[in-house]
């Protein structure tokens, strides 16, 4: 998703600089790509009161996002500190899908609950030979030194609730970011709407009735 959100940018730029260097007297595309790229830039070299408006809602909606993003990261680092005192876990860095097994099974052992007693279940469901289970066995259980071992059930069950808002408020940023790219669209859509086109002014010299020259001018609005 990042690396499409930049990709975008870099696309805007490059059209931006496309309309630059052909010297293009469009305005209404200049305004639509400045507003594109910063929402509110286009407006605001219009003159535009609105230019404010977006300028401030691109503000609040990136500070937002990482404030969200920082609540979420605080989340997952307090599960990991929370499942090394409550899960008996040892300090060692994990795979992420490593927490989610955690929050998920009672035990990484044998025991009722556990991760490995959920392998050998499996095994036995889906395969009928003793050889074949063990083989399954040996492939998918864990060994010693992936360990874990709730205190309680209550425990496992603050753990989860801690992963779930972890999730939550990742999901939230990701949302804020959607309508971030709505703010560049929305806001690009509107400087092009209040841009103003220059206005063709051409002036001629002519004579009177009375064979004095006259200035005029036209303007084509």
């Amino acid at each position: 998703m990042k690396s499409s959100f930049k990709l975008c940018i870099i696309l805007i730029i490059v059209l931006y600089s496309t309309i630059l260097s052909a010297k293009t007297q469009n305005d209404k595309l200049k305004a639509f790509t400045k507003s594109l790229i910063i929402p509110g830039w286009g407006e605001y070299s219009n003159k535009h009161y609105s230019s404010y408006i977006f300028f401030a809602t691109e503000t609040s909606l990136w500070l937002s996002k990482y404030y969200y993003l920082n609540l979420s990261d605080n989340k997952f680092s307090k599960s990991k500190t929370y499942a090394y005192q409550k899960a008996n876990m040892t300090y060692s860095e994990k795979p992420s899908d490593y927490y989610d097994m955690i929050g998920k099974y009672r035990s990484s052992g044998y025991d009722v609950g556990g991760y490995n007693a959920d392998v050998v279940a499996k095994a036995k469901e889906l395969f009928n030979t003793a050889e074949e289970q063990k083989q399954y066995i040996e492939e998918n259980a864990l060994d010693d030194s992936i360990y874990w071992y709730w205190d309680s059930s209550s425990d496992q069950k603050q753990y989860k609730i801690l992963r779930k808002d972890g999730f939550n408020y990742k999901d939230t940023a990701k949302v804020i970011g959607g309508i971030v790219i709505f703010n560049h669209v929305l806001s690009a859509i509107n400087a092009a709407r209040v841009a103003k086109k220059k206005t063709p002014v051409s002036f001629s010299i002519d004579l009177n009735d009375n064979l004095q020259p006259m200035l005029s001018y036209n303007i084509k609005f």
